[in-house]
């Protein structure tokens, strides 16, 4: 199952084989994994849909505050396991179960470096035992893991893509300037050779005529 978990640095992959192989010890009904997005929002990132676990798509990962659901913001701040195993002395709606009012429910901690990152949540009609949260524990720990080094390499990516994002405007600032320059330079030079051409085609004139040039060549000369 280690193997397995640190085999990919794709969050989601981590999460969902966390599911499969976390069902493999500790029998569920239903099953989800949430992260922190901020302090104290959690997203529903991959659930176990009856078959397998599945990745949940960003328009449709369901959202919550920790705070609504005291015995989940109990695990985030304590980043110990709960066990509550008769569902129904529990108010409709106080956990995050799915459809199951009844049988027991186990809530484990994620971390990522040092500090919890979120928690799985598993649901079943059977009672759990102690022994099957020591289970979940010791798999979600090695899942930590897993998710730290997926975390790390998402923001590697992530700044990766901000940086080449950089770079391209930069150059297309550098060469928007250079654009820039070039107009400038081609216009006042086609001013310059435009004035001199016609400055030229006086003297010619005056040339001819036997004018005195020497002021209109200094004036030409400055142009």
């Amino acid at each position: 199952a280690t193997i397995e978990l640190t085999r990919s640095l794709d969050r989601e992959v981590v999460l969902v084989t966390l599911l499969d192989r976390l069902r493999q010890l500790v029998p569920f009904d239903y099953a989800s994994v949430m992260l922190l997005e901020e302090t104290s929002r959690l997203s529903v990132r991959a659930i176990f849909d009856g078959g397998r676990g599945v990745p949940v798509s960003v328009d449709q990962r369901a959202k919550f505050e920790a705070a609504d659901h005291p015995v989940v913001q109990s695990i985030l701040e304590t980043g110990a396991a709960v066990l509550i195993p008769d569902l129904s002395a529990h108010p409709a709606g106080s956990l995050p179960t799915g459809q199951l009012r009844e049988g027991s429910w186990i809530g484990v901690p994620l971390f990522a470096r040092g500090t919890v990152a979120g928690l799985v949540s598993m649901a079943a009609a059977k009672a759990f035992s102690e022994e099957q949260v020591r289970l979940a524990e010791a798999m979600s720990s090695q899942a930590s893991v897993a998710v730290e080094n997926a975390v790390l390499f998402a923001q590697m990516q992530a700044s990766t893509a901000r940086m080449q994002a950089l770079s391209r405007r930069l150059v297309e600032a550098q060469e928007s300037e250079r654009r820039s320059i070039a107009r400038e330079l081609h216009d006042e030079a086609g001013q310059s050779l435009t004035s001199l051409r016609i400055g030229l085609r006086l003297l010619e004139r005056e040339i001819a005529q036997g004018a005195e040039i020497t002021g209109r060549v200094s004036e030409l000369v400055r142009t």
